[in-house]
């Protein structure tokens, strides 16, 4: 349950492609709402979150801006 720095290469299935971390920290905590269920965090949020967070940033170093919300249905 202690934290434990790595550093490498990441693959995640939901984005089909490898991540990089040249520092990272993991940890296994338990889950805030359900506390006899455990979670792996990595810098803190959760798995999916780090890789969400991850492909953001590789979207932005790639020039491909966040897509806007609809609002609503545009009537002609």
């Amino acid at each position: 349950m202690k934290p434990v720095g790595f550093k490498g290469k990441l693959y995640s299935s939901e984005y089909q492609r490898h991540f990089e971390t040249e520092h990272s920290v993991a940890e296994i905590k338990s889950a805030p709402n359900e506390p006899d269920k455990l979670r792996l965090t990595m810098d803190g949020l959760s798995y999916i979150s780090w890789f969400r967070q991850k492909y953001k940033e590789f979207q932005q170093a790639i020039g491909i801006k966040e897509p806007r919300k609809n609002k609503g249905v545009k009537l002609q």
